[in-house]
């Protein structure tokens, strides 16, 4: 039910074109947010199976928190085929268009894959592309209730965001080592290099390389966001002063009061949040020369 487009005929196309290849499926439909965690946790497979997601990184999201309820979860393999508005980490693949990303599936194999372990407020979820605080919080919350724009959304609510300038006091904790207390304007931690709409923001990501990238960018005024910002499609951001860009396994933040967090786009609010890198925890079905 996701996306800008209709996905149910995507499934059917899909469904279609694996049949010819002697593939056999059915097409599951999901009504309503978070039905796919329960499809992903109680489906019969066996290990031939695969399960296709079609819609973006929310729905693919689902998909994995439901197969990491499952009692062998390494045992399963997911993919996903787009059809969303954001596709972030189908972009980061090159599969953006539905025949490249079935054929893929088609050609490729199982790879392991790296998860964030979040933890927010002592509610654990898994995110597979990232988890962010601060503007990129809230600028997803923004461009949510704006989705009458389509893609362009996630420009117009980053602009809204750099014309605030907000930042939040926190305490973090990198690596088991606590920072002093301070105002952040951003906090991200990604497991891929593509978040949004073709924003590269963290071009050294690899999703099976055992880290995650963060991003920490402390508080700062309209122009430097704003500049800060325009380098954000090419990459070129992670030199600029502002940014601090290292590689983690393990990140602690703690506010003062609950703030907005974005997890692979979907948008929850703690007070404390741990972060942790689980390597190779999960089978994604993936073209045999992709990352």
């Amino acid at each position: 039910m996701g996306g800008v487009g209709d996905n149910l005929a995507l499934a059917r196309d899909a469904l279609a074109f694996f049949g010819k290849h002697g593939i056999q499926g059915s097409i599951l439909p999901t009504q309503h947010p978070g039905q796919a965690i329960d499809l992903a946790a109680t489906l019969p497979l066996d290990p031939a199976s695969l399960i296709c997601a079609i819609g973006g990184d929310g729905t693919m999201h689902e998909v994995i928190n439901g197969v990491m309820r499952r009692s062998a979860p390494s045992d399963s393999n997911v993919a996903l085929l787009p059809g969303g508005t954001g596709n972030s980490v189908m972009e980061d693949l090159g599969l953006l268009k539905l025949q490249a990303a079935m054929q893929a599936i088609l050609e490729g194999s199982p790879k392991k894959i790296d998860l964030i372990r979040t933890e927010l407020d002592g509610s654990v979820q898994y995110a597979f592309n990232l988890c962010g605080w601060g503007m990129m919080a809230r600028g997803n919350e923004r461009a949510e209730a704006m989705r009458w724009l389509g893609r362009g959304r996630y420009h117009v609510a980053g602009l809204l965001e750099i014309m605030e300038a907000r930042s939040l006091q926190a305490r973090l904790e990198i690596e088991g080592q606590p920072k002093a207390e301070d105002h952040y304007a951003l906090v991200v931690a990604t497991n891929s290099r593509i978040i949004g709409k073709g924003m590269r923001v963290a071009p050294n990501a690899r999703m099976d390389d055992g880290k995650m990238d963060l991003l920490l960018v402390k508080k700062a005024g309209r122009w430097a966001l704003a500049q800060l910002f325009a380098r954000l499609h090419r990459g070129t951001h992670i030199h600029h002063p502002l940014m601090h860009y290292i590689q983690v396994n393990e990140l602690k933040l703690e506010s003062h009061q609950p703030v907005a967090w974005n997890v692979d786009g979907e948008v929850r609010r703690a007070t404390k949040a741990a972060l942790k890198v689980l390597p190779g925890r999960l089978n994604w079905w993936l073209p045999d020369d992709g990352d």
